[in-house]
């Protein structure tokens, strides 16, 4: 991606750093040879080939005066140094005066048009980049399944094989193909100039980027941010600010006596509720983990668990269980579960409905009690 990234910003300085007034065949030449001076003799004529959505766009690039467009050159240099602005909390791009705004949308346009039609279909070819391989959006998938394979946490090799938006289903791979689109977390339309980059391409699974983020804005829309600041400060990032060391999962009752799983900062200030806003508005999680997500899956999930450490345990015990052996088989189920966070999907709200029943003597009798009402089922039975 890095080297993709210096064939669109060389695409960008041959027509932002200059105005020209000439015809397109006594442009191709220098278009070309501007490639080809700067260690890309083939991409060129590859970029030149492609009349309508780089071509033409960067023909009316040219024909603007330099001072209404050189800053966008620099904007966008900047703003690929995405960990930078995420210090310093300002895209650049965001911020240039309204001089520079023909510019700039043209070469959103040609960004964009760069992820569309070139990433996310045929891809690069590898003598253009002067690499071994082509590059495209599998290609992106596969280096970020393989980076979270390889995962450590404290040193301890932990592989993520979950959405890293909602703790779902990872992206499913079959035949060599990995099946999952790759989201935009900073929405193209709004960030054109990020539309290329690595660490705004997020392989969400199709729950969020389709149902549930979609084109939200964590930055600019209004339901995002608690105040009007508008900054990166303000939100998390599944890669430079993962919200889960900074967010409590926890199982409160609502107001009809139900529990819910809801997320919760760990310290309340100002800045963890603005970034808490928005990652509930960006991806709607406590409303996904409301409703019958207990019954529905937890539950099941965490009986499993259950039924499988007493087995025979059972069997010995004639198939009876107390407040006291709930409690001891769901401590283990809470100390399985810490050590596989991000291993399987569901674990985090498994997790926190397991440790809220520990310390919750009306829900282990709850528990127990719907036990109780099924236990002539044939699950619940030796044969």
């Amino acid at each position: 991606m890095e080297r993709f990234n210096e064939l669109i910003r060389l695409l960008l300085a041959f027509g932002l750093e200059q105005t020209l007034h000439l015809t397109e065949a006594e442009i191709k030449p220098l278009f070309e040879q501007h490639f080809a001076d700067n260690d890309f003799p083939e991409a060129g004529s590859w970029f030149w080939g492609k009349p309508v959505k780089i071509r033409e766009p960067l023909l009316r690039l040219l024909v603007i005066p330099v001072a209404q467009k050189q800053a966008v050159l620099a904007a966008f240099v900047a703003d690929l140094d995405l960990v930078g602005r995420f210090g310093d909390g300002r895209l650049q791009a965001l911020n240039l005066p309204e001089a520079n705004y023909e510019a700039l949308t043209i070469v959103g346009e040609i960004v964009q048009n760069c992820y569309t039609d070139i990433l996310a279909t045929n891809g690069v070819p590898a003598d253009k980049l002067k690499m071994d391989a082509p590059l495209d959006r599998q290609t992106v998938l596969r280096a970020y399944l393989d980076a979270q394979n390889r995962r450590r946490v404290n040193g301890r090799l932990s592989p993520l094989k979950v959405c890293p938006g909602c703790d779902g289903k990872p992206p499913s791979v079959s035949d060599g193909k990995i099946h999952e689109d790759l989201d935009h977390f900073f929405p193209k339309s709004r960030y054109p100039l990020l539309a290329v980059h690595l660490l705004n391409l997020t392989p969400f699974c199709k729950d969020c980027n389709q149902t549930y983020k979609g084109t939200k804005d964590a930055i600019l829309d209004d339901d995002a941010q608690v105040t009007d600041v508008h900054c990166l400060h303000d939100i998390y990032h599944p890669y430079l600010r993962p919200a889960l060391s900074d967010v409590e999962v926890r199982v409160e009752r609502d107001a009809e006596g139900s529990p819910q799983v809801v997320l919760q900062p760990v310290h309340n200030d100002q800045q963890q509720l603005a970034r808490l806003q928005s990652l509930l508005y960006t991806l709607n999680v406590n409303s996904r983990w409301s409703g019958d997500l207990i019954e529905e899956r937890l539950r099941p999930k965490l009986e499993m668990f259950l039924m499988y450490g007493w087995q025979t345990e059972w069997e010995q015990d004639n198939w009876q269980v107390d407040v006291d052996k709930l409690r001891d088989g769901l401590e283990t189920a809470v100390a399985t579960l810490s050590r596989f966070i991000g291993r399987e999907p569901g674990n985090v709200a498994t997790l926190a409905y397991a440790q809220w029943l520990v310390g919750n003597e009306a829900g282990l009798r709850d528990w127990l009690a719907v036990e109780t009402a099924v236990m002539d089922a044939p699950v619940y039975q030796r044969g």
